[in-house]
C-alpha cells in the first residue's frame, strides 16, 4: 500500500511518498533538519505537550473536531485563533485533502495563517466522522509550522506511525496522552 502525504496549503506541494513496512523514499529531513532536531524526539514535551492531546472526544460534524483540534494549538500558544479559521476554510476550499491515512485526519492551514511556534495538536474521537465523500476519520493530527521547511521533520515522523495499520489502531484506540507519546518515541527510537 503506498501513503501520498501532500500539503496543498504549503507553497511548494510537498509531498511525503511511503510504502507499506519500509522507510520514507526521500531524503528531505536530511536536507532541511539542523543539528539540533535530529537529536531530539520528535512529540516531547515542547511539540506536543499533554494540553494538546484530547482522548474520547465528541463531535457530530467534522467541523467541529476540526475546531477541537486547532483550539489545542490555540491553547497551548502555537497558533492564534485565525489559523483555526483558516485550516476549516482550506477544507472548504480544497476538500478533504486532510485525510492521510486511513481513519487519520491532518488539518493545518498556512503559516502566515497565524502560527506562532511550531507544535502538533491530537485529538481523538470516540466515533468516526464522516466527510461529504463517504471517507471516515477518528484521529486529527493538527499541524502548525512556521515555514515550509522547517515542519518536514515532524511530518515524517507522523508519516512513519501512520504507516503501519497497527499503529493507526493504537491511535484510534489509546486512553492515555502518554500512549499517543510512547507511539511516536518508539519510532524515533527506532530511527536512532
Amino acid at each position: 500500500m503506498e501513503i501520498i502525504l501532500s500539503c496543498p496549503c504549503v507553497r511548494n506541494n510537498c509531498k511525503l511518498f511511503l510504502t507499506q513496512g519500509q522507510h520514507i523514499m526521500f531524503k528531505l529531513e536530511r536536507a532541511y533538519s539542523t543539528k539540533s532536531n535530529k537529536g531530539e524526539r520528535i512529540l516531547n514535551r515542547r511539540i506536543l505537550e499533554e494540553q494538546a492531546i484530547l482522548l474520547d472526544v465528541t463531535a457530530t460534524e467534522w467541523e467541529d473536531a476540526v475546531r477541537i483540534c486547532g483550539d489545542l494549538l490555540v491553547q497551548t500558544g502555537k497558533v492564534e485563533t485565525t489559523y483555526v479559521e483558516a485550516m476549516i476554510r482550506n477544507i472548504h476550499e480544497l476538500g478533504p485533502y486532510i485525510l492521510i491515512a486511513p481513519s487519520v485526519a491532518m488539518p493545518h492551514a498556512r503559516p502566515e495563517d497565524g502560527v506562532i511556534q511550531e507544535g502538533i495538536s491530537v485529538v481523538v474521537l470516540k466515533e468516526e466522522i464522516a466527510f461529504g465523500n463517504g471517507k471516515e476519520f477518528k484521529v486529527l493530527i493538527g499541524l502548525a509550522a512556521l515555514n515550509s521547511k522547517s515542519h518536514i521533520y515532524i511530518l515524517q515522523k507522523i508519516a512513519e506511525v501512520i504507516s503501519q495499520a497497527k499503529s493507526i489502531e493504537r491511535l484510534k484506540n489509546a486512553t492515555r496522552y502518554d500512549e499517543i507519546l510512547r507511539l511516536f518515541n518508539e519510532k524515533e527510537e527506532h530511527d536512532s
